[in-house]
Formats: structure tokens, C-alpha cells, sequence
């Protein structure tokens, strides 16, 4: 019991239990790709109750990066305490954020963004830096795109590191705010 406590805290707080400072108002989505359980998705509320029971069914417009939802209609019904409320996710606006799948039930991760999606465009900082320094909207297109690149460097260096003629001895990982790679050719001693 407890050991699946951890766990689920541990699908909750993937940005807390690594970082340095202890808090997430910085956690951009980008930093959930380092987590497989997490999947950044856009969504739209079909149905919700905000009474005895809480929760929201979704519709999944768009699954980013990959491919693990089977039913583009889903219920969440569990508030984590770190993340919005679900009451936060109001109908007739596309939603983008992050969900992560605990056993057989889906929930919003904690500390991830909640961005808005208006006429295909992202509004909100992604945490994808190439997407940020451009002086243009950034399209729903445009945000698949990067994220998919962003999610390939980090596996093409993770793979690297794991080879047995890897000089690493870490996991790869990327500074969003500095832009570094790191621990791609740490020597081992």
C-alpha cells in the first residue's frame, strides 16, 4: 500500500522529486517528457460535476509525442492537491497540459502548465526554447514538431549514454533555461 503511495506521488511530483528547488511554477511541459508515464495531450471537456463526486470527461484532440491512449474519451476524477482543480478546465476551450495514467485511471500531473489552445495556436510558454525565442505565434503544428524533435535529442542521448562504449555516467539530461545537453560525454573514471 504504501509502496504504491510512493508511486502515485512519484506520477504526481515528477518535477519535485528532481529538482533542486522543490517547486514547480516553472515546470514547463517539456520536462514531462523525461517521464514515460507522462503524456502531453490537448483536450476538450464533454461533460463535468462539481458536486459530490468531481470529475471531467475529456476528449483527447491530440496525443503528442506518442501513441499510449486507447479511448480519446477519458474520466479523470481524482485532484491531486498539487495540481488545478478539475473545475479549472472549463467546456468549450481546448485545454493542453499533461496526464499521466495511474493503474487503470488517468489524472492531470502535478505541476504541469495548463495552456489554451485558440485557432490552432498555443497560448502560453511550451518550455521548448526554439518555440520561445521565435516573434510569431506558435501553432498546434508547430508545437508537435519541436516536441518531437526536443523528445528525439533527449532519446538519441540517452541511447548513446546506455552503450556499452559510452563514456557517460549518467542519464543524458537538458537544461531548459541554460540549453545545455549534459552528461552526454561525462568520462567515466
Amino acid at each position: 500500500m504504501v509502496k504504491d503511495f510512493m508511486f502515485f506521488l512519484f506520477l504526481l511530483l515528477p518535477n519535485i522529486a528532481f529538482s533542486s528547488s522543490g517547486s514547480c511554477s516553472n515546470t514547463a511541459l517539456s520536462d514531462y517528457l523525461m517521464y514515460e508515464d507522462n503524456i502531453i495531450v490537448s483536450f476538450k471537456v464533454i461533460n463535468s460535476q462539481f458536486s459530490d463526486n468531481n470529475f471531467i470527461e475529456i476528449e483527447i484532440t491530440k496525443e503528442f509525442y506518442s501513441k499510449k491512449i486507447e479511448n480519446i474519451n477519458i474520466k479523470i476524477d481524482t485532484e491531486n492537491g498539487f495540481g488545478p482543480m478539475l473545475s479549472t478546465f472549463e467546456k468549450n476551450i481546448e485545454w493542453l497540459t499533461v496526464i499521466s495514467k495511474f493503474k487503470d485511471s488517468y489524472i492531470i500531473a502535478g505541476c504541469a502548465p495548463m495552456l489554451i489552445i485558440e485557432n490552432e495556436t498555443v497560448i502560453g510558454d511550451t518550455g521548448i526554447d526554439i518555440l520561445t525565442k521565435i516573434d510569431k505565434p506558435v501553432s498546434v503544428q508547430m508545437f508537435d514538431l519541436a516536441l518531437n524533435a526536443f523528445q528525439q535529442g533527449i532519446s538519441l542521448a540517452d541511447k548513446v549514454c546506455k552503450s556499452s562504449n559510452s563514456y557517460c555516467t549518467e542519464r543524458a539530461t537538458y537544461d531548459i533555461k541554460t540549453g545545455t545537453l549534459s552528461h552526454l560525454l561525462t568520462h567515466n573514471s
